[in-house]
């Protein structure tokens, strides 16, 4: 009855794939749409800003799919980073996937990280990434930690070509890439290295999170001392 977008979990991935390497030096906001098969179902915010050398982000995704005015599937996810080099000092980030929950922390450990998903502690040695395909830099590695849950992700990406978008109204070109493996993902880059959009069909549905604004807007002065007080 219900299409299987609606089976438990299946939104979540490409909802918190949160990450900062290339983004700009000084601070702002990016939010997001999400659409199940064209219909807005949720949303998604990123806010980031340098501070001291460093990449912090703070992220927050609310999703819910209604039948009849009858939620049926919600999604909720908060996450703060900490990014140096393009690798994690330390993310902390805690999910509500339609009822199953998982506070999950990541630290950068020698050439790897560690991991510890609801107290259970898993170190991962070797180039491995943290799943977050809100940076460019991801395309370059096939081996990921989620953070939604315990698994590990093995994928790969292929470069599709520079595609134009539309985002909030005005056209940019993007570089589009396929990825496939244990995850299939199509995304689209912006020139500077962010994502503008993410697509994937799962049970016949399509899914879709696309970006607001060509650019980042500013963040207002009540987040900025936010994430400036969490940072000291």
């Amino acid at each position: 009855m219900f299409p299987g977008v609606f089976a438990r979990g299946v939104l979540a991935l490409p909802l918190i794939l949160l990450s900062l390497g290339a983004l700009a030096d000084d601070g702002g906001v990016y939010t997001f749409n999400v659409l199940l098969n064209g219909q807005p179902v949720g949303h998604h915010r990123i806010a980031y800003f340098r501070h001291n050398g460093r990449t912090e982000i703070e992220a927050v995704s609310e999703v819910e799919v209604r039948l009849a005015f009858i939620p049926v599937f919600r999604f909720d996810h908060r996450c703060r980073e900490v990014w140096e080099n393009g690798r994690p000092v330390y993310i902390a980030a805690t999910t509500d996937n339609d009822g199953d929950r998982y506070d999950i922390t990541v630290r950068k450990s020698g050439d790897g990280v560690v991991r510890i998903v609801n107290d259970r502690t898993e170190r991962f040695d070797g180039p491995i990434r943290a799943l977050t395909l809100w940076d460019r830099d991801i395309v370059h590695y096939d081996t990921f930690v989620s953070l939604i849950d315990d698994k590990v992700v093995h994928a790969s990406f292929e470069y599709q070509g520079l595609q134009p978008l539309s985002l909030g109204g005005e056209r940019i070109e993007a570089d589009h890439y396929r990825m496939t493996g244990d995850a299939n993902r199509d995304v689209w880059f912006d020139q500077a290295g962010h994502v503008a959009k993410v697509k994937f069909w799962e049970g016949g549905s399509k899914i879709e999170i696309v970006r607001n604004e060509p650019a980042w807007r500013p963040l207002d002065d009540r987040l900025l001392a936010e994430l400036s007080d969490e940072a000291e």
